[in-house]
């Protein structure tokens, strides 16, 4: 990261693109991230019989779609996947994505989402989501840190919070936020999805990725492509992507917990209207129908 060459005319941090390849530490990667994403897998098509293990085989498509957003993070982000010899699966924007980034999006974005979906029809507190979400800043900060000393891929630009480690920790809280993003938008989505509406439900994971970063990447972004930004006003950037999805999370354990006074505030009001023979709101209505039939499946 250190040493970023910049474009005179563009302005822009120029990549490391003479960096080759490790075949060795990529197919190694590929194989730990299909281990990790196999108990998933196999708990998934155990329970494909009930509506949550088909939707969890689902998420787990729409895990792997997520891959496609990896040109767009990369080249806003400052992250670069070696090409020189490398086993490309395909490119957009002008960026090579190897095997082992694919099958890691089915493992990250496909399984834990998958994960927390379940979690969620069972219906958990605020407090659990709020572990869900630290889980998969953990499980992120972990495994890049791993590859990153491996040489698999280089991050470059003015990253933020690049200090601790080697990978700059302004990107877990946005990995993290589009897994629980996605599990969550599936989850109120469910009881719309009926019949072939179903199989919509892996776009729903890719859409849910490429949002959070429209949502809480924008200050880490700007200050890895601006070369005059100083290390206090980068670093500051990079804990307001950290502030933003600390609010993302809370608007959405307000939406999903149990225990949320929102949503215990809107069956007390839809029960009162009901009682008194007033029509329900369709906000009132669709937010308790949604958790109900989440709460079923």
């Amino acid at each position: 990261m250190d040493g970023t060459l910049w474009d005179p005319a563009l302005k822009l941090p120029v990549p490391p693109i003479h960096t080759v390849y490790n075949e060795t530490v990529g197919f190694w990667t590929t194989i730990v991230y299909a281990l990790f994403a196999l108990p998933v897998i196999v708990y998934a098509l155990r329970r494909s019989r009930d509506s949550v293990g088909r939707t969890m085989l689902l998420i787990l498509v729409g895990g792997s779609l997520c891959s496609l957003i990896e040109p767009f993070a990369d080249l806003l982000g400052g992250c670069w996947h070696p090409e020189v010899n490398q086993p490309t699966v395909f490119e957009l924007l002008g960026r090579g994505i190897p095997v082992w980034v694919c099958v890691g999006y089915v493992t990250y974005f496909g399984a834990l989402g998958a994960v927390s979906y379940a979690l969620y029809t069972y219906g958990i507190t605020r407090k659990v989501i709020w572990m869900t979400f630290l889980s998969s800043v953990v499980i992120d900060i972990l495994m890049e840190n791993i590859m990153l000393s491996h040489g698999l891929y280089f991050y470059y630009g003015n990253q933020p919070l690049n200090d601790i480690g080697l990978l700059p920790l302004w990107w877990p809280p946005v990995n993290a936020l589009g897994v629980e993003l996605g599990a969550a938008a599936v989850c109120f989505l469910m009881p719309h999805l009926k019949g072939w509406r179903v199989l919509l439900v892996p776009l729903v994971m890719p859409i849910a990725d490429l949002a959070s970063y429209g949502l809480i990447a924008y200050p880490g972004m700007v200050a890895v492509n601006s070369a005059h930004f100083g290390p206090l006003v980068t670093d500051l950037l990079g804990l307001g992507t950290w502030v933003l999805a600390a609010f993302m999370v809370y608007i959405l354990s307000l939406l999903i917990a149990v225990d949320s006074p929102l949503r215990t505030g809107a069956r007390l009001i839809l029960t009162t209207m009901r009682q008194q023979g007033e029509p329900a709101t369709p906000v009132l209505t669709a937010a308790t129908t949604a958790r109900a039939s989440a709460a079923s499946q």
